[in-house]
This record gives structure tokens, C-alpha cells and sequence, in this order.
């Protein structure tokens, strides 16, 4: 038989580095929990599907082929492209549209070698880079300009890319160039693993920096930087086995140092310490342009120095909230028409509100919030993030209905802001619309799909909508970025007391590293005693456990949303109602998202589950949208949810205790 190709003449098959991929002929495969249809351009995974691009699919199949294996971006080149000639940029865009599907769909994984290739691996084979994959890592020839490095900012990429054009650089009259150059990060030794990072960085960044259309200064013969605001640079450098990386943003005008921060992890988790860095230097980078292209202003550069500094203490694991507040409000002291910082102000302190145990100073934070908030929206009218902090500071004193009203008015103004989009999301699912919410928490992440906390609500709402599966993939990959991080820890242990391993949760709370921190003692006894009653699984333990929980809600020690759920789960649904009922309905004080876990499944297909929502003002909600909750219309359901609420009066069950 003859094989051709491009109209050559072969005397046998071709290799599979050489065989161009036709989707025509590819068959369907499985990877993780995806189905993926080669030719019908479709992805399926759960009640998901998605169509790809032909070209996207392409490198898809491409790396599947080669599946666990290191694949060099000239094979993907040759096979996906004919080996016509293809920038960085294109495949760059390829590869962070295949991330935000693994992300989306969880137990896939492309992992960047840094000047290999990529690499795809499905649950049961991701892992970190080992030391020799680090040490024996095949170097690749740097064009010209720098490109390629890994996820370490393709991940950045991606970020930015879905911004919707919130970086779009341009130049302003007289202003300065609303630009950033990528310099050559430096190496300290010799290590090969430094060396390797070192070569990625700057090219990555442009790599990922182009691929979402953004622009990129790179130094030219002489090194000028006249063309951009900042310059990005750094060094690597392997200490024993960790490695660590110093990056600095510096004025181009004449290079002080504005920011500078460091990252310290073990070699082989190279490709975790790059997602992890992309994240902060994203935000970073985010707030440093917000200070070039300010339409009001100049600012000054001890000014920049404390926006950035502000800006990077939010993306640590515990944000000092009231350094944070204490840091914009200088900010905005010396620049009172930087309209941005008094957005960051605003939310600044609504965030430290929440925290606030004394309410005076929770009321004075409130009172800064709003008024930070409106000379923001004085200066720019447009200003996602100052409507919301509005919105947060009514979470309890406004109608559920109102805050959508609200929430969708910002979302018109600022469509591609992911914290608004979370913020929809929470509330749809704290409505009953659980479909409607995950499509949000979704698309939050596929904005910002490295901010732990867009990842940690995903994670909530897969499990509330039991993709358990997805959500313990999901879970896993965060917690293998950002380790520290203590809200993923509390989802850790909250989905192994309540559906994993009884003994996994156990040993958490045993383990002072893995347990969360900043959790009370109650609640924490309160897992240990889930944990263990599912351990034992004896009618003696659970009934204990009821009456447990039942004497810590009278005490006032536990609240009602912990508590009526799992007595629900362990059979005592009447026991439940009388305790849900018995309660005070204040919100955000009483969570009504436990209404909707899948261990009050019991309560939903009680007819008098309808009358415990309108207690929580949720069927107002309802009742004044028309948006029903998604179970309502489930077939053979054993009620009507609007006959019901007909027959509901909402003052007299708010009356109750």
C-alpha cells in the first residue's frame, strides 16, 4: 500500500510525530470523565458538551496521542499545522483554551515542560515534574523575541484573556505608554532547574501576554524601555531542593523598583509554583496598569508603591484587611481622583466589615465602604468593583431580589468581572437555581481561573449539585496550587466528613499542618462527630450525634445551617423542620444555602420545605422574579412549589423565634 502525504510518494507508514492529524479519521476517546468526538468537534462530559475549534481539537488529539508523554511544540506544529509557520501566540491560545476545558471539567491536566512541550495527562496520572524531568529538561532555541514558557504565564494568559479587553492597552495623550517590557529573568548558578525557569519566564509571559491580544515591549539592542510604563524582570536561583523565584516591577522611566516579591517551593513542584506565581503577578500587573491609564491623574511613584503593595497583600491566604483598608486610604490621600484605588477601598472595607467583631467598627466600615464607594462611582460610573462593595454591604439589609436587581445592573456595566460573576452565582444558588449558578461560578472561573477563591465557590456548587467526582478533581489541583490556601482547606474537610473518607477527616483534624485555620472549636467538634458517626455507622452513634447537634443549635453554639441538614441525611427530617423552624431567620447570619445541599434532598420533597424558605426570605425571591428554584420543575415532584407558596403567609413564620 502507498502512503501519501502532501502528495509524496512513502514506501511505509509514516511515524506518529509525522502523521498529520485529520479529525475526519480520529477516533472518539475517553480522557478522564470527557468524551471527546473528533469528528463531530465535541466535548462531552456530565450534562455538559461542548464544540471546539477544529485547530483546538487538533492539538487536543495531538496530545492525546502521546498521552503522559512530553510532546515539543514543533510536533504539534508539523501534525496540527502541516509545519507551515505558526507564532507562539497561536499555539499559546490553543493550549489555554484546552486549560480552561480541563478546568471546567476536572481529571485533565496539560502540564507545561519549560522548553520541552506540553504534556496531557488525565487524574490518574498527573503529577509533578520529577527532579530528573527538571534536570534533563531539552532545551529549545529562543527566537528573537522571547516566547514560550509554560504554564507560568500561559496560566497569565488565560487570566487576562478573560478579562474581556480590561487590559487593552492604549496610548493617552501625553500620558505614558500603557505598556509593559518582559525582561530576560536572571539565573544565580548553574542549576539546570534554574536555568529552565529562568529561559521560560520572559518568554511565556509574552507568549500568553500575545495570545490575548495584549501588547508587549521587549528590550531592543540598547535595552530602551521608552515604549512602556513598567519593566518586569527577576531572577531564579535552586537552593538545595527548592526553588526560588524574585520577580520586580520597575518604572521604565528610571527603573526604581516599585514591587518586588518572592516565591519559595520544592523543584519538582514546578509546575504548581508557576500557576501559583501567575496568579500574583497577574493581580499585580492588573493594578499596575490601573495606574497608568488613569484619565484624571499622574500618580506619583510612592503612590504606586502603596497601590501595589495593597494589590499584593490581597492575594496572600490571609489578606490583612485592615493593612489593606489602611494602605488605600493612603492612596486615595494622595491622589483623591485615582478612581480605582477608591474602588479597592470600597471593597477593602466591606470585606473587613464582614471580619469586624465589634460593631461599632463594623458600622464605621460600613459608613468608609459606601463613601469610598461613591466618590468611585463619581469618578468613573462604570466601576465594577465599587458597585460591589455596595452590593456586599446590603447582604442582609436588602430583599434577595433587590441584590439581583443590582448585581445584574453591575454585570451590564462590567460584564467580564469575575467577583460580580461569582457574586450572581452565590445568589442564584442560595435561590434555588443551581443550573443557572454552576454556569456562573463557571464562567467566573474561566475569567480568573487562578484566584483561589472564583475556584473555591466552583467547588462549593459542584458539590451542592453532587458532581462529586469534578469537585474532588477540581479540589485536588487547587490544593496543589495554592496549599495554604484556608478556604480550600475548610472544603477539604467539609466534603470528607460529610461524603469521603470518614478516616480522611479524622486525620485532618488530628494533623495541626492540614486542619484550617481560624475555624471555631465547635464547628471543628462538630466534624469530628460527623466523621466519626460515619465511620461506626451504628444507630446508637447517629441517634447521639441528633441529640448532639440538637442541644449545641439551643445553646447557640452551632446554627441551624449545620445542623438541620445532617439531621435530615441521618433520617430525622421532622426533627429538622421542628429546628429550622424554631429558628431566627437572619440573614447572612443563617447561610440559606443549606437549604440546598444534597443532604436536604429529605426536606425538598417535604411540602413543608416551601414554608421553611419563605421563612428565610427565599420564596420572596421566588414569588417577586419568577425565577422558581430548579427542582420545581422536576417531574412527579410531590408538590407544586406555587400552589404551596400560595398557601404561605411569610409574615407569621418570620414572626417565630
Amino acid at each position: 500500500m502507498d502512503w501519501a502525504v502532501g502528495g509524496a510518494q512513502m514506501d511505509g507508514p509514516l511515524s506518529l510525530e509525522a502523521r498529520r492529524v485529520d479529525l475526519a479519521l480520529a477516533k472518539a476517546f475517553r480522557l478522564g470523565g470527557v468524551t471527546v468526538d473528533p469528528a463531530a468537534h465535541e466535548l462531552a462530559w456530565g450534562d455538559t458538551s461542548r464544540r471546539l475549534q477544529p485547530q483546538t481539537l487538533k492539538v487536543l488529539v495531538a496530545l492525546h496521542d502521546k498521552i503522559g508523554q512530553v510532546v515539543p511544540r514543533q510536533q504539534l506544529i508539523d501534525r496540527c499545522w502541516d509545519g507551515r509557520f505558526v507564532g507562539d501566540d497561536v499555539i499559546n491560545r490553543c493550549i489555554s483554551l484546552l486549560r480552561r476545558i480541563a478546568m471546567e471539567s476536572g481529571g485533565i491536566e496539560i502540564q507545561t515542560i519549560p522548553r520541552g512541550g506540553y504534556r496531557l495527562l488525565d487524574a490518574s496520572q498527573a503529577a509533578d515534574l520529577t527532579p530528573d524531568e527538571i534536570a534533563s529538561a531539552p532545551a529549545r532555541p529562543l527566537a528573537p523575541r522571547p516566547q514560550g514558557l509554560t504554564a507560568f504565564v500561559a496560566a497569565l494568559g488565560l487570566l487576562i484573556a478573560a478579562g474581556g479587553g480590561i487590559f487593552l492597552y492604549q496610548q493617552l495623550d501625553g500620558r505614558r505608554p500603557d505598556a509593559v517590557m518582559l525582561k530576560p529573568f536572571q539565573i544565580a548558578g548553574s542549576a539546570a532547574a534554574a536555568r529552565t525557569m529562568a529561559a521560560a519566564v520572559p518568554g511565556e509571559v509574552a507568549g500568553a501576554l500575545a495570545a490575548a491580544g495584549l501588547k508587549v515591549v521587549h528590550p531592543d539592542a540598547a535595552g530602551s524601555s521608552d515604549q512602556a510604563a513598567f519593566v518586569l524582570g527577576g531572577r531564579v536561583e535552586l537552593t538545595g531542593p527548592d526553588l526560588h523565584l524574585t520577580a520586580d516591577l520597575e518604572d521604565a522611566r528610571d527603573h526604581l523598583v516599585l514591587w518586588s516579591t518572592t516565591f519559595t517551593r520544592p523543584a519538582v513542584q514546578m509546575q504548581a509554583m508557576q500557576e501559583q506565581v501567575s496568579a500574583n503577578l497577574a493581580a499585580v500587573l492588573h493594578c499596575a496598569l490601573d495606574t497608568s491609564r488613569d484619565p484624571h491623574e499622574q500618580l506619583a511613584q510612592d503612590t504606586i508603591k502603596l497601590y501595589l503593595k495593597a494589590c499584593a497583600l490581597q492575594q496572600a491566604v490571609d489578606p490583612p484587611e485592615a493593612e489593606i483598608v489602611d494602605l488605600l486610604k493612603q492612596v486615595t490621600g494622595r491622589q483623591p481622583r485615582f478612581a480605582t484605588a477608591w474602588a479597592r477601598l470600597a471593597l477593602a472595607a466591606a470585606e473587613a466589615r464582614f471580619l469586624e467583631g465589634n460593631p461599632s467598627s463594623a458600622d464605621a466600615l460600613r459608613r468608609e465602604a459606601s463613601a469610598a464607594a461613591r466618590v468611585a462611582l463619581r469618578l468613573d460610573p462604570n466601576s465594577g468593583l465599587a458597585h460591589e462593595a455596595l452590593i456586599n454591604m446590603k447582604l442582609g439589609r436588602a430583599p434577595f431580589e433587590q441584590l439581583h436587581r443590582e448585581i445584574r445592573a453591575a454585570l451590564s456595566l462590567d460584564p467580564r468581572n469575575a467577583d460580580l460573576t461569582n457574586d450572581d452565582g452565590e445568589l442564584m444558588m442560595r435561590m434555588g437555581s443551581l443550573d443557572q449558578a454552576l454556569e456562573m461560578f463557571r464562567r467566573g472561573v474561566e475569567m480568573d481561573p487562578l484566584s483561589p477563591a472564583q475556584v473555591s465557590d466552583l467547588i462549593n456548587e459542584l458539590i451542592n449539585d453532587s458532581r462529586n467526582t469534578e469537585a474532588q478533581a477540581t479540589l485536588q489541583r487547587a490544593l496543589r496550587i495554592w496549599p495554604d490556601d484556608n478556604n480550600l482547606r475548610i472544603i477539604r474537610l467539609d466534603y470528607e466528613a460529610r461524603f469521603g473518607s470518614p478516616a480522611s477527616a479524622l486525620a485532618i483534624l488530628k494533623d495541626p499542618d492540614a486542619r484550617p485555620q481560624k475555624v471555631h472549636d465547635i464547628t471543628l467538634e462538630a466534624y469530628r462527630r460527623l466523621a466519626e458517626t460515619r465511620r461506626v455507622g451504628r444507630a446508637a452513634e447517629t441517634k447521639a450525634f441528633i441529640v448532639w447537634l440538637k442541644e449545641a443549635v439551643a445553646s447557640g453554639q452551632l446554627g441551624i445551617d449545620f445542623a438541620a441538614p445532617r439531621m435530615a441525611a441521618f433520617g430525622d427530617v421532622d426533627g429538622a423542620f421542628r429546628l429550622a423552624f424554631a429558628s431566627k431567620a437572619t440573614v447572612p447570619a443563617i447561610d440559606p444555602e443549606f437549604l440546598w445541599e444534597p443532604e436536604s434532598v429529605a426536606l425538598r420533597r417535604d411540602r413543608r420545605f416551601v414554608a421553611l424558605a419563605a421563612k428565610f426570605h427565599v420564596a420572596d425571591f421566588w414569588r417577586t422574579t419568577g425565577i422558581w428554584p430548579d427542582f420545581c420543575a422536576t417531574p412527579d415532584w410531590p408538590y407544586s412549589c406555587k400552589k404551596e407558596l400560595s398557601l404561605v403567609s411569610l409574615q407569621s413564620l418570620r414572626d417565630q423565634p
